[in-house]
């Protein structure tokens, strides 16, 4: 299998709380991943990210990433902002930060333009640090953020051209949001990303948001084997990870379940690249709803 995994630290978030750093660590390696993506949230929590350091020789694991949010109706100088700047200045054990972006300023509507100038801005300041110290800074599609759709972060990479920022294609997201016409979606945000999260998803307002589920790999209506298969026959060669969010239960279960289902899928598609071709070369529009 020439693509390595990962798991996000997500389904590690339960009602009775969240387990400990090690646990986490201890758990995703047992079951066999070759990673763990960490969610810190905001600036405000930016030295969780001090224990990144150690994670690879003690636990020979990986650290694929670090989830934060932007949240631009804050003040650029607000520490819920300022303190993701510091975390690019410090991290260690990790190269790579997808960055969600909640919002572009107070009533800029999601998707619209009128937020780039101020994102922009941002994104200057935070890319002369990624350069600087060799961080890639990948671009997290969130529906009903400002940030909405992968459309959105293409834009804003075709318009920056940096060679630090990417993007963290998400499955759920785009099937949340869109999941219309797989093979223009998938050509669109290739050349972009450097990353990719995927979950089991259906549309059901008894779901995130009353939207839909990220749920265990082995579930859901969305044909990820499809989305796998895809990206692969366009020569993606980069990781995969497994993504769930309020999955409740036991994350021991449930994250080996999405490895089983994200390893075989994954395998598959390589043995039999011709069964996803159709995904790539149909000249007819794909939908996965």
């Amino acid at each position: 299998m020439t693509n390595k995994t990962y798991a996000m630290d997500f389904a590690f978030y339960n009602t009775i709380g969240l387990y400990d750093f090690e646990a986490r660590c201890e758990i995703v390696k047992d079951i066999g991943y070759d990673g763990i993506n960490f969610s810190i949230w905001d600036g405000t929590r930016w030295k969780e990210s001090e224990k990144y350091n150690a994670v690879r020789e003690k636990y020979n694991l990986e650290v694929t990433g670090t989830y934060v949010v932007l949240n631009l109706d804050f003040p650029l100088e607000h520490l819920h902002n300022k303190g993701i700047l510091t975390l690019l200045e410090n991290i260690q054990g990790c190269n790579q930060i997808d960055l969600a972006i909640q919002s572009a300023g107070v009533g800029v509507p999601k998707s619209s333009p009128t937020g780039d100038g101020a994102v922009y801005k941002w994104l200057t300041k935070a890319l002369e640090i990624c350069e600087r110290r060799n961080i890639e800074l990948l671009l997290y599609p969130h529906i009903t953020f400002w940030m909405d759709s992968h459309k959105d972060a293409v834009r804003l990479c075709k318009n920056l051209n940096h060679p630090n920022l990417g993007i963290v294609m998400t499955s759920v997201h785009w099937y949340l949001g869109d999941g219309r016409n797989l093979a223009r979606f998938l050509k669109e945000t290739f050349p972009f990303t450097k990353k990719v999260h995927i979950a089991g998803s259906k549309r059901t307002p008894l779901g995130w948001g009353q939207i839909g589920t990220a749920q265990t790999l082995d579930t859901g209506e969305l044909d990820n084997f499809a989305l796998i298969g895809g990206l692969k026959n366009l020569g993606y060669k980069g990781m995969f990870g497994a993504m769930m969010w309020e999955e409740g239960g036991d994350p021991y279960i449930k994250l080996k379940r999405s490895y089983d289902a994200l390893t075989g899928m994954i395998e598959r598609a390589e043995k039999h690249p011709n069964w996803t071709k159709h995904v790539i070369d149909s000249a007819t529009e794909i939908n996965l709803i």
